[in-house]
């Protein structure tokens, strides 16, 4: 039973992962417009919604991580759910963060979508 799970769990990890980073990102562009020095950054992020959030979320996305790491060879969930983190972080952070998009980072994009379905098939 848990071998059909690992799919669905890996998937989990990936979404929340996703989601996590991208409260990070969103919530530190905002204290980092207001804030000059690295003290006054890291006050304003410890009670900025989206920070806060963003750790929260990561501590469901550790969750899941320690169950998968206790089931999948290390050598084959890290890299994978690496990879797919990099993937959709790609497209979260153009088409929800604003950041730009170039014909080398989708080549960069593809190569690792090759090496996803690589991994996957070993």
């Amino acid at each position: 039973m848990d071998q059909a799970r690992l799919p669905i769990v890996l998937a989990l990890n990936v979404v929340l992962t996703v989601l996590a980073q991208s409260l990070l990102r969103a919530g530190m562009r905002r204290v980092g417009e207001a804030s000059t020095s690295l003290v006054s950054s890291a006050a304003r992020a410890v009670v900025d919604v989206r920070v806060l959030g963003g750790v929260v979320t990561f501590g469901g996305s550790l969750l899941l991580w320690l169950w998968l790491l206790s089931k999948m060879r290390i050598s084959v969930v890290y890299p994978l759910q690496q990879s797919l983190v990099f993937i959709a972080l790609q497209f979260v952070a153009w088409k929800w963060l604003g950041e730009g998009w170039s014909p080398t980072r989708l080549a960069g994009v593809l190569v690792v979508c090759v090496g996803v379905f690589l991994l996957a098939r070993g």
